[in-house]
């Protein structure tokens, strides 16, 4: 990654929320609910958007660090973040594109390949 400078006050308010937390919330943040929430905000100094805010961000990590333990889910995963950016590849030829580039040369589908240029209706 790039060296980014970040503020030292930038996680203070993550910080006051999670202090603020008591120890089996901190183990189990399924157990807090609505007045749960306000406590925090009103302990942290922030207001309860913040806690929410941290507490989805959160559960959206535990999400993502569960896949990432499973091979097959980071591959699924990690398609997903191509296709969002527009990049994704093409793994290999499929049997449809076999008989539609077979007059195709190697070195014409490679440029093709590299262009994202379609040279077949499969891409």
């Amino acid at each position: 990654m790039k060296n980014i400078d970040i503020p030292d006050d930038a996680f203070k308010g993550i910080e006051a929320i999670i202090k603020s937390m008591t120890p089996e919330e901190r183990k189990n943040p399924a157990v807090i609910n609505g007045s749960r929430r306000a406590r925090l905000a009103k302990g942290s100094g922030t207001n309860i958007e913040a806690v929410n805010k941290l507490m989805k961000q959160f559960e959206e990590t535990r999400k993502m660090m569960k896949m990432m333990g499973d091979k097959t889910k980071m591959k699924a995963m990690m398609q997903q973040m191509q296709q969002m950016q527009g990049m994704r590849r093409p793994v290999g030829r499929s049997p449809q594109m076999r008989p539609m580039t077979s007059g195709i040369g190697r070195s014409q589908r490679r440029r093709c390949w590299r262009l994202k240029i379609s040279c077949c209706s499969t891409w």
